[in-house]
């Protein structure tokens, strides 16, 4: 389990509204599943080829019907095959517990993600994701600049030193 995750689990009473930027596998939304009192879960992801750190991404595009058809069971998971700063429109601000960014890892995207989808979180909710590491400095980069843009009156910055995980708790 995640750092992310466990921290929901262990913080959080469901049920719970949540959403996973960047799906690939869904072995991570799987894990929420498990883990988590849910209400419902939105994955959102491209699932195409792209391009970051000066190379294609293209492990994860063919596995969007394996992806649906992991969570075809279960009626509170919705898919969306679109764009993640798309898919943010079609949700109110402050509909989500929690947001989880795991998609494009170039510096562009991830602001664009974080930008996104922090008024979709409500008060005391949380926005976070994965590789906030050496090895991904635009990531690193994103999610510094976003701490500092924002007033400590609106959040709190938690890193999860565990392993890789970054997390912003909002005041309630």
């Amino acid at each position: 389990m995640r750092p992310m995750i466990e921290y929901i689990k262990n913080n959080f009473k469901g049920p719970l509204i949540g959403v996973e930027i960047g799906v690939a596998a869904g072995d991570n939304a799987m894990s929420m599943v498990k883990e988590l009192h849910l209400k419902e879960l939105h994955l959102v992801d491209i699932w195409e080829k792209y391009y970051v750190n000066g190379h294609f991404e293209e492990r994860y595009f063919d596995l969007h019907d394996k992806v649906v058809k992991k969570f075809s069971h279960l009626d509170y998971v919705q898919i969306h095959l679109m764009a993640s700063v798309d898919a943010a429109q079609l949700f109110k601000d402050n509909y989500f517990d929690f947001a989880y960014i795991d998609a494009n890892h170039s510096y562009d995207f991830v602001k664009a993600d974080i930008h996104a989808w922090l008024p979709k979180i409500k008060p005391g909710g949380i926005l976070g994701g994965h590789d906030y590491s050496s090895g991904w400095k635009s990531v690193v980069k994103a999610v510094d600049e976003a701490k500092s843009e924002l007033t400590i009156n609106q959040l709190k910055f938690e890193y999860i030193d565990k392993r890789p995980d970054w997390l912003f708790v909002l005041a309630s």
